[in-house]
């Protein structure tokens, strides 16, 4: 939703620290399917699983396939992280629900990638990538079932 949003921004899409922190995203079906295996499999028990997509992407590759999915072409600015940090702050002290805090941009400082290892040593099946978990975000959307945004539900 924070891509779809940016890319419904007027005149560009900003780009926190250039854009090429590393992402691995992860459809919250996979999500969901691991979490039913893991209460009753018993490898899993006191087991602590990274979980994530099937690609790594950066967070650039994941606004242009977004863009490339809704039809809208925006410019790009890369916006170095230092350059946000008045922002983030203005934004938590003053908004109920901010769009950017400064944390946020502490955790765009480091790639958010996990360990392939531990998803093949417990699960099977294969997961869904950003591409199929996208096409089904926008469909979900576009027939008015609503959205999660900023950690609220939101109804269209």
């Amino acid at each position: 939703n924070l891509i779809y949003d940016l890319l419904h921004k007027p005149l560009f899409t900003p780009m926190a620290g250039g854009g090429q922190n590393r992402l691995q995203p992860i459809s919250a079906k996979d999500v969901a399917r691991a979490f039913g295996q893991a209460l009753t499999d018993a490898r899993l028990s006191n087991k602590t699983v990274e979980l994530g997509g099937p690609r790594v992407y950066t967070f650039e590759e994941m606004v242009d396939a977004v863009a490339s999915a809704l039809r809208r072409k925006r410019p790009k600015i890369k916006i170095p992280l230092f350059a946000l940090k008045p922002l983030a702050f203005a934004m938590q002290t003053f908004q109920k629900n901010p769009e950017l805090t400064l944390d946020q941009l502490k955790m765009m400082k480091n790639d958010n990638i996990c360990d392939e290892n531990g998803w093949a040593n417990y699960f099977d099946w294969k997961r869904f990538s950003f591409e199929e978990s996208l096409q089904g975000a926008l469909s979900a959307r576009a027939r008015g079932l609503g959205n999660v945004s900023r950690g609220q539900v939101q109804n269209s």
